[in-house]
């Protein structure tokens, strides 16, 4: 006889997951082959939810999902359709599945419970996200006017003219870089030679009647 020292009054019996039915954002984490109690092979899909429906009572984010799709010609349809759902409608898919194809995927699903279970259905390309609203279809996307910077009114800037040395030698460019010298020193004695040439006080002009130069 097994004695346990616990209470299960006051404990809640197990109902399966808590996920409420509507519209959910799934990621793929995972797929794994698997074979059915008929004998067919089946994928099994490991979903993680990114974003649940605004009704639900806690946060979603980040907890399991799955479905298993039979891989029997009649269920193939089943298949392509989640396989547009993470990769787009029309995409080519003739030349074998690999799960690296749509591991880390998003994409849209309505999600119903039965038997207490979860199951996964409509699955949709995630740009039909609607935010979590069940039955909305994709939110418009905000158009925003083309804001243009006053940086693109403006020339960039041109790199100062060179002197054209092209086809000189070493000792032709090092006289041309002294001559340069010699000039800019030049032009500086110069400036500063006027400068002091310049009195700062000019004498008022003599009185009517008077010479330059003699006295009164």
């Amino acid at each position: 006889m097994i004695n346990l020292p616990i209470n299960l009054d006051n404990v809640k019996a197990a109902t399966g997951l808590n996920y409420p039915p509507g519209e959910y954002l799934l990621e793929v984490a995972d797929i794994e082959e698997a074979v059915s109690k008929a004998g067919n092979p089946m994928l099994i899909v490991h979903n993680k939810i990114v974003s649940g429906p605004p009704d639900a009572d806690e946060d979603l984010a980040g907890k399991p999902i799955r479905r298993r799709y039979s891989l029997t010609e009649k269920a193939l349809p089943f298949f392509k359709r989640f396989m547009e759902a993470c990769l787009g409608a029309g995409v080519s898919i003739g030349g074998g599945f690999d799960k690296a194809m749509v591991v880390g995927r998003k994409f849209v699903a309505k999600v119903t419970i039965k038997n207490d279970w979860p199951e996964i259905g409509d699955e949709r390309h995630e740009s039909e996200w609607a935010g979590g609203v069940p039955g909305q279809g994709a939110a418009a996307p905000t158009q925003t006017a083309p804001q243009t910077s006053l940086l693109s009114q403006v020339e960039p800037a041109q790199p100062p003219a060179q002197a054209v040395t092209t086809g000189l030698t070493a000792e032709q460019l090092q006289q041309l870089q002294q001559l340069q010298q010699l000039q800019a020193q030049q032009a500086t004695a110069a400036g500063q030679a006027q400068q002091t040439t310049q009195s700062p006080y000019e004498p008022p002009p003599p009185p009517p009647g008077t010479v330059p130069g003699q006295g009164q």
